[in-house]
């Protein structure tokens, strides 16, 4: 036998069910026992959206174990998704990237299908992620159809960066099942999943979509209540508005503000994020304080108040001259294919390592 191109080893010990218990309507939507092994799908999963989003999505699950079916209105989108996954799958192999699972790239391949029949989509799934794109009035449309098809037991989580859940979810009967689960982009190489509830979020439909994102390999956070931009864009934007701020009244050049991130606060926080970063940077968190508190609140209170980012701005054109001669429009794939590529370096080489805690 030949292997196919997107075929990898089999790594089963890198899949095996955590310590810590899932809850039980997990372990029973799941059937997930000490006896389960890959042979049959660990259960049922929706996609909504077959775009890049939805199509990491659907790789992320198949690679847990579960059956994914894909649905998208448009057939044309639909028909792409495949032969795209596809390719991503050979890539990944190629570079010896693949998540960690007990199948093979070809076997998580055969996990997905693809259809354009809601109810088939979502027949018989525990749990529906919705990938569709970022309009209120499209996901409120797409959660108001979900409604009316899903099981009263099955979740839905919303890969939405920016709305709250409330605002979409409000006028459905089972709005107490639905949840935003915010991946970062790309998905499949960065962990992180924001899990958000509206008010009305049944607490264990929060629960079952933590621990479904820890079984598939993410690393999801859970934020008690819904706030603008969640936890993580509003850090990210934290940082643009100061960027922003520094470019345009010319105190570092474009170039300097990224070389600020990648060689000072990028590999930190990569590590051990700010907190973690501070208290080794003193003898624990309270040393830090009463070190620097003062130096904090001193140079914060001269931070400027965020403003409209024009994009017709000068200082928008002096970004956009800078990263086209370092970055043209045309090698923006290229570009992206090598970062995923050092994504997913960095992402093996701190699961392999035992003092990484994520």
């Amino acid at each position: 036998h030949h292997p196919t191109l997107i075929e990898a080893h089999l790594t089963p010990e890198s899949n095996e069910v955590p310590d810590s218990p899932l809850d039980l309507q997990l372990q029973s939507a799941l059937q997930v026992t000490e006896t389960a092994t890959m042979a049959e799908p660990a259960g049922k999963i929706g996609i909504i959206g077959s775009g890049l989003i939805g199509q990491q999505w659907a790789m992320l699950f198949s690679s847990g174990g579960f059956e994914v079916v894909m649905y998208d209105k448009d057939k044309n989108a639909l028909a792409a998704a495949l032969p795209k996954i596809e390719k991503q799958f050979s890539d990944l192999s190629k570079n010896n990237r693949l998540r960690p699972s007990p199948l093979t790239a070809a076997q998580q391949l055969q996990r997905i299908s693809v259809t354009d029949s809601l109810d088939a989509c979502v027949s018989g799934c525990t749990y529906i992620q919705e990938c569709v794109p970022e309009s209120l009035e499209l996901k409120e449309a797409v959660m108001k159809s979900l409604d009316s098809v899903i099981s009263p037991s099955c979740v839905v989580g919303s890969s939405t960066s920016t709305f709250k859940p409330s605002l979409f979810t409000s006028k459905c009967d089972k709005r107490a099942r639905m949840v935003v689960a915010h991946p970062v982009n790309p998905p499949y190489y960065l962990r992180l999943v924001e899990v958000v509830p509206a008010p009305w979020t049944d607490a264990d439909a929060v629960d079952l979509c933590v621990s479904l994102m820890r079984q598939i390999g993410q690393a999801p956070v859970k934020m008690s209540r819904e706030v603008d931009g969640f936890s993580l864009n509003r850090i990210q934007y934290a940082i643009l508005n100061e960027v922003w701020h520094q470019v345009d009244q010319g105190l570092i050049s474009p170039a300097d503000i990224d070389v600020v991130m990648k060689e000072g606060l990028g590999p930190r926080y990569a590590l051990m994020g700010p907190l973690e970063t501070i208290h080794l940077n003193a003898h624990g968190v309270r040393d830090y304080l009463q070190k620097y508190s003062k130096s904090i609140l001193a140079v914060s209170q001269t931070l400027d108040a965020p403003v409209l980012m024009d994009p017709e701005s000068k200082t928008a054109s002096v970004l956009q001259s800078h990263l086209e001669k370092e970055i043209p429009l045309e090698a923006l794939g290229e570009r992206t294919a090598w970062r995923n590529l050092k994504l997913a370096e960095m992402a093996g080489a701190k699961s392999a390592d035992p003092l990484y805690k994520a």
